[in-house]
């Protein structure tokens, strides 16, 4: 199998509202540079476009009341994950000039009928700080459209597969276009990666199509340096996939159905604290970790039956509900610029993380494709600038047993598919009976010479590490 060299200055991975935002950042600072932006398809990648409201929240803080209320609030949310207080802060401070550039590129923020902005408590907040902006294929079009603008190039089509470095700096990625069947490697100065989260993985998954799921396989496999890689956010659904709260699910007088069984649990088996326990639970969609309103959901999976759904018997019907992997809050951790422990590697998006910890307030997570996919296009154009482009003999040399390496894939379809089942079954928030034994499994896969069968394991192991435990009250 032949492999085709291309040779950019900065390469990004991913063409989701991070991936977008780095590319036209870095054209924007060096216009002389050359700036190309590989996908899978022409589409996003992340999991900010599956919303089924059509619709995403922005922390706008555009007051010091508000800046400070957000950092105190994301600090909260984040424990007992990893959080940098410096990042949330960074967050906080350029929120503001962020979001003008989104009104600039047109984005429908919705107003109210005296033409002020609408604000919304974000998830897992109840100040009203959040705006939100509708109609996300025409917010994708402008995105892509300024990106187009800005002289960026587009490598579509493009699975990535693997980062190539030297002397312990990336200098490219390499992967394949199974549209064509060909083998690609990408010679850069630097590399941001906004390839989104580990969700997809997952069969029972609300995550982006054009994301399979590898990024933190890859990551770990060049050894950068990473966090909170379990703290994946669950949505509880129906079958269709649509959002119903816990809070709904397991009001008063609702009961809970066993598998082959004739017994029925009542919701109400909290007491009086179920009351309080729903006020809590109906502020958030995701399920949060290592928060009172936890056991609601605790409860909930332990009464899943055999295909993965609860049933619960309202007065009127009975519902059937399951928890979807939507989106990570973890990934690489990054500096201020989104810099990785692997020199002139870049993560924004889902793959990084820092300034979110174990959960996320909602608009959160938009905010952060604004604000570090801005920074990382900066400062990935800064360093392309100032680092010398490997020769293409040497890279071709590093490259020359990617052909074989290729010829492997997809030779263990079956594993894959076993993978991915055994994260549903053992690894669903934060791990169920069996996730010890089935880390094991995935140990040993992750040394298979299928390439797909190997980042997906690096990927799982990731994605079933143990969620941190809280830290005793002193």
């Amino acid at each position: 199998m032949s492999i085709t060299l291309l040779t950019t200055d900065v390469l990004i991975l991913g063409s989701g509202l991070s991936g977008l935002r780095s590319a036209w950042a870095a054209r924007e600072h060096n216009p002389k540079l050359g700036v190309t932006v590989a996908c899978l398809r022409e589409g996003p990648s992340g999991s900010s476009f599956t919303n089924r409201n059509d619709a995403l929240g922005y922390q706008l803080l555009d007051t010091d009341d508000r800046k400070s209320s957000f950092v105190e609030e994301a600090l909260s949310l984040g424990w007992p994950g990893f959080i940098d207080e410096k990042l949330v802060t960074i967050l906080a401070t350029e929120s503001e000039p962020r979001f003008r550039e989104m009104e600039e590129l047109g984005l429908p923020f919705r107003r109210n009928e005296a033409g002020h902005l609408s604000r919304y408590p974000g998830c897992g907040s109840l100040e009203p700080r959040a705006v939100i902006f509708d109609d996300l294929h025409s917010a994708f079009n402008r995105y892509l459209k300024k990106t187009v603008d800005c002289n960026c190039g587009f490598l579509t089509g493009f699975e990535a597969l693997g980062f190539i470095t030297n002397h312990d700096e990336i200098c490219g990625a390499w992967g394949r276009t199974p549209s064509i069947g060909r083998i690609v490697a990408v010679r850069s100065k630097s590399v941001i990666m906004a390839l989104g989260g580990p969700a997809p993985l997952f069969p029972g998954h609300i995550a982006g199509s054009a994301n399979p799921g590898l990024g933190y396989g890859l990551m770990s496999e060049v050894g950068v340096k990473s966090a909170n890689t379990s703290c994946l956010q669950y949505m509880w659904g129906e079958r269709d996939r649509s959002f119903i709260s816990p809070a709904k699910l397991l009001a008063a007088g609702n009961l809970i159905l066993h598998e082959n069984s004739t017994t029925e649990s009542p919701a109400d088996s909290f007491g009086s604290a179920l009351t309080e326990l729903c006020t809590a639970r109906s502020i958030h969609c995701p399920a949060f970790y290592h928060r009172p309103d936890t056991q609601l959901d605790r409860m909930l999976i332990d009464s899943r039956w055999a295909d993965d759904f609860a049933r619960i018997k309202t007065k009127d019907t009975t519902i059937e509900a399951g928890l979807f992997a939507h989106a990570g809050n973890g990934g690489a951790v990054t500096d201020e610029n989104g810099e990785t422990s692997l020199r002139n590697l870049f993560a924004i998006g889902e793959c990084a993380t820092g300034m979110h910890g174990a959960n996320r307030m909602g608009g959160a997570m938009i905010l952060a494709t604004q604000v570090f996919g801005r920074r990382a296009g900066i400062e990935a154009a800064n360093r392309a600038a100032t680092t010398t482009l490997i020769g293409k003999k040497s890279f071709a040399k590093i490259c020359r047993d990617i052909p074989e390496t290729a010829e492997k894939l997809g030779t263990q379809k079956g594993i894959i598919q076993k993978i991915r089942t055994g994260l549903q079954c053992h690894a669903l928030f934060g791990g169920q009976d069996g996730i010890l034994k089935f880390r094991e499994w995935l140990e040993e896969k992750a040394q298979s010479e299928d390439r797909l069968v190997k980042l997906t394991a690096l990927s799982a192991l990731e994605a079933s590490r143990p969620i941190p435990s809280p830290k005793e009250e002193t």
